[in-house]
């Protein structure tokens, strides 16, 4: 799903694409500082806070200053989220690809 438009937010829309899925990546693009992950996952998160069956959400920050993505590590992301069998990563957030 890509997002188009940011206000007014599409929870409806989100909450019926995602009701019968059992994990979720949200990726974004930018830190939103002091909470839970970046600023998609934190709306989609709350957009979904309220249904009783909701997916497992994985967030992963990719790109920070300017660094490119490849295609590879998206699937490197995907194949993260399917290994994770216990869901410990689940509802947290992930930095991708940055220098330590």
């Amino acid at each position: 799903m890509k997002l188009r438009l940011w206000r007014p937010f599409p929870h409806a829309e989100i909450k019926a694409v995602v009701k019968n899925v059992k994990k979720l990546i949200v990726t974004d693009r930018a830190i939103s500082f002091g909470g839970p992950g970046g600023p998609v996952f934190s709306e989609i998160k709350s957009a979904l806070y309220a249904e009783t069956k909701r997916p497992l959400i994985y967030n992963y920050i990719y790109g920070l200053g300017g660094r490119d993505v490849a295609v590879g590590e998206f699937v490197a992301m995907f194949e993260n989220v399917l290994a994770d069998t216990e869901n410990k990563a689940a509802d947290t957030y992930e930095f991708w690809g940055v220098r330590e």
